[in-house]
């Protein structure tokens, strides 16, 4: 089932969709009298060589080339443009390229220049899926991350829209997908619209299959703990050498404002236990906002750091089965208190800026989710 533009969601080739009360003081730790909710922070989080075009030199003939304005939004979307806009030099699919990655194994009939480019832009947000994961606290994950960088994730990327939809038999709705079953992501390279292109299907595709690496079965996670994460990351922007995260995506905030302002919004409670055939683009973005929150809202670094090893955590634990509703509400201290905590992500989301940088409005640099 497609959301709207493509990204996060689809059917495999074989026929998969991905894309307890307790007393006492919650797990969840919100503002105090005279903070803020808005903030950020920590260190930043690993880079992945520079490979792929580089934008201080002229390129050779024929490879790509990209603008850099200073705005991250606007670099991110002319980088986007530069590379995904660009069809030149492609073969059949017959003949296509597969070339290897730190973590990738790459097969596309695009320009090799441009294999290599989608290889380090994927190196990157695979750094930064360990990071805000919190992949070093985790024993096996560290383990699963080190068998990845010998046998490579599996990615087709077609050089079209209509050469995807033709060959994976996908309606004109889909963006890209990814196959639990094959362990592969497929999606094509071109560049609709900001929010519909290829590197948006990758990575939050990529996050998926990170997901589903973490933990066996990538169906034990809730499906707006899986979708709210993969949104989370279609916002980043890569630099040539790392992944920044914090930005706002301007489409699904506004979806979220909107719904909340008309009084139409998911309540979390019906929220936490939606099964994936009713999760709709609404509530993609109500997921994401619950996700940008948990990172993002706590102005004290310590309290940040532990609501988001807290849901960590919880992530975590469905490696051992099904996370259960129940235990959505205990990590907030029970359903009233969820509620409580519902009212301050309705208030939080209503008064963020579509322009918020964590950096600029009081926590460190954007991207750095803190420790």
């Amino acid at each position: 089932r497609p959301d709207r533009a493509g990204p996060g969601a689809g059917a495999g080739d074989d026929g998969e969709e991905v894309s307890a009360s307790r007393d006492g003081p919650a797990p969840w730790e919100t503002p105090g009298a005279g903070e803020t909710a808005a903030g950020g922070g920590g260190e930043p989080a690993e880079g992945g060589g520079r490979t792929g075009p580089s934008t201080d030199e002229p390129a050779a003939s024929g490879e790509t080339v990209v603008e850099e304005p200073l705005d991250p939004r606007a670099r991110r979307e002319a980088q986007d443009r530069g590379v995904m806009g660009d069809a030149a030099g492609q073969v059949e699919w017959g003949a296509a390229h597969v070339l290897e990655s730190r973590f990738y194994r790459i097969r596309s009939n695009v320009r090799p220049d441009q294999i290599r480019y989608y290889g380090a832009l994927l190196d990157a947000y695979f750094l930064k899926y360990v990071r805000v994961f919190d992949v070093d606290a985790d024993r096996v994950m560290r383990q699963r991350v080190a068998q990845v960088a010998r046998k490579k994730c599996d990615i087709w990327i077609y050089g079209s829209h209509r050469e995807f939809m033709e060959r994976e038999d996908v309606p004109e709705t889909y963006g890209g997908f990814y196959s639990p079953s094959f362990k592969r992501i497929v999606a094509y390279h071109g560049y609709d619209r900001p929010d519909w292109n290829t590197r948006n299907t990758l990575v939050h595709e990529g996050c998926h299959q990170f997901q589903d690496l973490a933990l066996g079965n990538l169906w034990n996670a809730p499906v707006w703990l899986i979708e709210g994460y993969a949104t989370f990351f279609e916002s980043a922007w890569f630099d040539g050498e790392r992944v920044h995260i914090g930005g706002v995506p301007h489409d699904r905030l506004e979806g979220v404002k909107a719904s909340i302002e008309a009084g139409d919004s998911t309540p979390l409670e019906k929220l936490i236990r939606m099964p994936q055939w009713e999760f709709s683009g609404k509530q993609y973005g109500e997921a994401w906002s619950l996700i940008y929150m948990i990172v993002y809202y706590n102005e004290d670094a310590r309290r940040r750091r532990r609501n988001q090893l807290l849901f960590s955590q919880l992530f975590f634990s469905a490696r051992g089965g099904p996370i259960t509703p129940d235990q959505v509400e205990a990590l907030f201290g029970g359903r009233e208190k969820m509620r409580a905590f519902e009212a301050d992500w309705r208030r939080y989301v209503v008064e963020l800026p579509f322009d918020h940088d964590p950096a600029r409005d009081g926590g460190p640099p954007a991207g750095e989710t803190g420790e």
